[in-house]
């Protein structure tokens, strides 16, 4: 096995963990995944949790109930955000 291939692998499962992720969210915000504002705004959405968590575990900042707060703002955003382009 090439190292291309594990690299396919370990992607093709990052990818697939976090289309569950938006299936799991959009599920427990009574939302329609296929729905292409709903599709891209929580696939978005988790992508900034990822960059953010990431970021914090380096640096450990800002606080970690700052950031929580910050991640739950940046969802009603994106979900507001959602409405508008499906309206």
């Amino acid at each position: 096995m090439t190292h291309g291939v594990r690299f396919s692998e370990v992607r093709d499962g990052l990818d697939r963990a976090r289309w569950w992720r938006v299936g799991m969210l959009a599920d427990a915000m009574g939302l329609d995944p296929e729905q292409p504002a709903v599709r891209v705004g929580l696939r978005a959405w988790t992508a900034y949790v990822e960059a953010a968590m990431l970021t914090w575990l380096e640096h450990r900042e800002p606080d970690r109930d700052d950031l929580v707060e910050m991640l739950v703002r940046a969802l009603g955003a994106t979900a507001e955000g959602m409405g508008t382009a499906e309206a």
